[in-house]
């Protein structure tokens, strides 16, 4: 539990620098057909939004997002990031890459109830571009 909280933290400390562009909130988490399905919030994130990569960072590996979808509402970015299910969570944290800026979100304390198998990140690529308003 003390791991956790200082992960936590310093999850806390790297989202406070990324959350000068970007103020993104963990909307839901879940199991999606068999995949983990995470729903990020950012309620900042203005007219033009450019998603270029996702991480769920697990047990301080990384795990590559295997989809990505966003929509632009109002000022008001949502983010759907799709991977595979892991079959538990330690110190779990989301790092996006949103216009070019690092967010990372700790989530730690809402993935009870689920599991999954990971696949680790084992390269530094971008699964996808999502400029938000072009998936509905």
């Amino acid at each position: 539990m003390k791991k956790s909280r200082s992960f936590c933290l310093v999850c806390a400390a790297m989202f406070s620098v990324a959350s000068m562009s970007a103020e993104v909130a963990l909307k839901s988490i879940g199991d999606k057909d068999g995949k983990l399905e995470i729903v990020m919030e950012d309620r900042e994130a203005g007219d033009n939004v450019m998603v270029t990569s996702a991480k769920l960072i697990n047990d301080g590996k990384e795990v590559c997002a295997v989809m990505m979808m966003c929509k632009l509402d109002d000022g008001v970015g949502t983010y759907t990031l799709t991977f595979p299910m892991q079959k538990a969570f330690v110190s779990p944290a989301v790092a996006m890459t949103i216009n070019g800026e690092e967010s990372v979100t700790c989530i730690d304390g809402k993935t009870a109830g689920i599991v999954i198998e990971a696949e680790v990140c084992d390269e530094e690529i971008s699964v996808g571009r999502c400029p938000c308003g072009c998936e509905d």
